[in-house]
């Protein structure tokens, strides 16, 4: 998952320094978790509920 980070990174770089337009053959989305990366939000953490009562 880092890897595919820093190649986005690296794409996202080069697409604002060149100035150019680049004609994707996907289209490109974001994960959840690759937006909570990037915003640098922590994801929300909930307590275990453990055993449901019987």
């Amino acid at each position: 998952m880092i890897k595919q980070i820093l190649i986005y990174a690296k794409f996202l770089k080069d697409l604002c320094t060149m100035k150019r337009r680049i004609k994707l053959t996907k289209k490109a989305f974001l994960t959840d978790q690759v937006y909570t990366i990037i915003e640098n939000k922590a994801m929300v953490k909930y307590k275990d509920p453990g055993c449901p009562p019987s």
